[in-house]
């Protein structure tokens, strides 16, 4: 039976054949962790998939409650309310900024604006060579996207450390979990 509204998180979790169903997610989602972090890599990527209302979100709450009640810390962001957005990584990081204490939020504020910067540079250097550029212009093009490539990289590599940074002080040894 298809739903469009979210299902009580209470009545989900009370519901024996869901609550089985709960648990069993959440052993595997815990069993591979474990296989990934005793190989020494930490992400870990799961996908439940199903057709509009039939309760993805809901089981995904309830996988995130259960991470709560151990104490890891959650997000849980809801991409689809962000359909019209131009970039959802964008969207993404400024829901998780907004749910941090200021301590980290100051923190990600600083990342975000070096991530939209470095974006910046990147669409200049794309424009610059697509928009007013002719067959003689090419090589031009390309030793401009060249030279600016390394300082862009270079930024987006700072960026990425400067996060996992963050996201370790927020995680302080436990598993971070973000449903999405």
């Amino acid at each position: 039976m298809l739903i469009d509204k979210p299902i009580d998180l209470d009545v989900l979790k009370g519901d024996p054949l869901s609550r089985d169903q709960i648990d069993y997610i959440w052993n595997t989602i815990e069993q591979l962790y474990n296989a990934n972090r005793d190989k020494g890599e930490g992400s870990l990527t799961i996908s439940i998939n199903g057709a509009w209302g039939t309760g993805k979100s809901s089981y995904l709450k309830a996988i995130g409650s259960l991470c709560v009640e151990k104490g890891d810390p959650v997000h849980f962001f809801e991409a689809w309310r962000y359909a019209n957005e131009p970039d959802i990584f964008v969207a993404l990081m400024e829901s998780l900024r907004n749910s941090l204490s200021d301590e980290y939020k100051s923190m990600m504020g600083s990342i975000l604006k070096s991530i939209a910067v470095s974006s910046l540079v990147g669409i200049d250097a794309f424009f610059r060579t697509t928009i007013n550029v002719g067959l003689e212009n090419i090589k031009d093009a390309f030793e401009f996207i060249e030279s600016r490539l390394e300082e862009v990289s270079t930024r987006s590599r700072n960026d990425r450390q400067k996060l996992q940074e963050l996201l370790d002080r927020i995680r302080d040894g436990r598993p971070f979990y973000l449903l999405i």
